[in-house]
């Protein structure tokens, strides 16, 4: 197998214009760049800091952030190319919804995209649009069918119809464009309670029967041509790509789970980007903001001096070799051979590792990063809430810092991720004197290492059917869920916790 020397440089895996985009800008930066292709490109876009690698298949990947090797099989030969990060830019495909009302492709009835080959609509007198009727629509397709509806409009095609369920016009300048549809003549029809027959002939025009929920009335409509929207769903590849990268996706397959902490180009493995509709359906505002977002996050990670003494690390002498570790750690920062070990420039930090660690032979290097005090109990017996850094600590330090008066029982402790509050570290407070133990998680999906909160409900819930066994009450641990813009529901459940375990 043949090795490249690539190191350093940084690996763009797409097909489409934006791969490229990305790599020019990436190129400005003085950043060599690796574009790996699985489609037949044209090299002539190739310079001293663009290479492009066409027709290949990516089929492993080893390492971590800074010393990433990505293997590809191109043309039947196998070549490694090693890089400091890993850009994904693949473009999305669409799937037409015809099935979704009962129909199929004809010569009259065509997908949005197809519209698009349209030359002209002289010979077109009515069409209607179907978007949204079954499921939702999206905003990018919904602006699509308005603007190819103002272009019908343009071309004098006298009656124009979209049958919609809910119009999706959050996005940017989409309330003006439906203003500016109706204004041309475009004739709306909202679907909440009842829904548009369609009635497909292949000799003669299909005929759509509707009842306008505003007025009640029925209407018949014999469209020359309808127009169907279309699902953006990720390629094909991309499904192939995050699973040989380990990433996390969204319930649609894209590369970068619906997490606020991965917004805008994070997915969970540190050095390995997500961006345009690789991450999600986009619109060209989005994808040239995510490729001048990734441009900047690689150059502060390049510039960026890692302490590694803040780092978990693995004590091989007490390791049995079970890769709990391995299993659990959702950045991908364990790796197994010859033994395993911890990648500190991948470790995120969140100590979940060290948690579920059955030998304890995990520790942070630096063991103030565990926990911190916050606040100490002024008054006993005190409470004990374990407040994760990214939720809960920011909300507590937040009041503390602006002079609110806190109760005086609670002994705030700042944690990485409330998964590295252990069992053995929620027992602990309770031996040093606590009548109740809170743990202040992030809200599921929010949680930065995806999995930290689920693993901390688990515990609590483990202590809290033993403690309901055991007589001493159930009542005395609690968990919530936060929000670091929470400050006046934290200190709310916190009281009331109080007041239920003094009842």
């Amino acid at each position: 197998m043949n090795k490249s020397s690539n190191r350093k440089k940084t690996l763009i895996i797409g097909s489409g214009k934006y791969a490229v985009k990305v790599a020019e800008n990436l190129a400005s930066e003085n950043i060599e760049t690796v574009i790996i292709s699985s489609k037949k490109n044209n090299r002539l876009i190739e310079s001293e800091k663009i290479k492009i690698i066409s027709e290949a298949e990516i089929f492993a990947c080893k390492g971590t952030v800074g010393n990433f090797q990505l293997s590809a099989k191109i043309k039947d030969k196998e070549k490694i190319f090693e890089a400091s990060e890993i850009i994904i830019a693949e473009d999305t495909i669409r799937k037409p919804n015809f099935a979704d009302y009962g129909l199929s492709k004809t010569s009259a009835i065509i997908s949005l995209s197809e519209l698009k080959n349209q030359n002209s609509f002289e010979k077109i007198q009515t069409a209607v649009f179907v978007t949204g009727i079954k499921e939702d629509s999206n905003p990018i397709i919904l602006k699509e069918i308005m603007q190819a509806s103002l272009s019908m409009a343009k071309d004098k095609v006298k009656k124009i119809y979209i049958l919609a369920k809910n119009l999706k016009v959050a996005a940017n300048n989409l309330e003006a464009l439906y203003s500016k549809t109706k204004k041309a003549g475009v004739i709306y029809f909202k679907f909440t309670d009842t829904t548009p027959e369609i009635v497909q002939s292949d000799n003669k025009k299909s005929i759509i029967n509707c009842t306008d929920e505003i007025s009640m009335q029925n209407f018949t409509i014999t469209p020359d041509i309808i127009i169907t929207d279309e699902k953006i769903l990720p390629s094909q590849n991309i499904k192939k790509i995050t699973s040989i990268l380990r990433l996390d996706t969204d319930e649609n397959g894209f590369a970068q789970a619906d997490n606020v902490c991965r917004f805008p180009v994070f997915t969970n493995r540190k050095g390995i980007f997500a961006i345009g509709t690789s991450r999600k359906t986009a619109d060209e505002k989005n994808k040239t903001e995510d490729i001048h977002s990734v441009i900047l996050e690689i150059l502060n990670l390049r510039n960026l001096d890692i302490n590694v003494n803040d780092k978990a690390e693995i004590n091989t002498d007490n390791c049995i070799y079970c890769l709990t570790c391995y299993r659990l750690c959702n950045h991908k920062a364990v790796v197994t051979k010859p033994r395993p070990q911890i990648i500190k420039e991948a470790c995120e930090e969140c100590g979940l590792c060290i948690a579920e660690c059955p030998k304890q032979a995990i520790q942070f290097v630096n063991c103030s990063k565990t926990s911190s005090i916050i606040k100490g109990a002024a008054k006993k017996p005190f409470i004990t809430a374990f407040c994760c850094t990214r939720s809960a600590g920011s909300a507590i330090k937040e009041l503390f810092a602006g002079g609110t008066k806190l109760p005086q029982q609670l002994k705030s402790i700042e944690v990485p991720c409330a998964g590295s509050v252990s069992i053995d570290k929620i027992y602990s407070e309770f031996k040093k004197g606590a009548s109740g133990v809170i743990l202040l998680t992030c809200y599921e999906g929010n949680c930065y290492s995806e999995i930290g909160n689920i693993y901390a409900n688990k515990r609590v819930q483990y202590i809290s059917e033993f403690f309901n066994k055991a007589g001493i009450g159930k009542e005395k641990i609690a968990l919530f869920a936060m929000a670091s813009n929470m400050s006046s529901a934290l200190i709310e459940n916190i009281n009331k916790f109080i007041k239920k375990i003094s009842a």
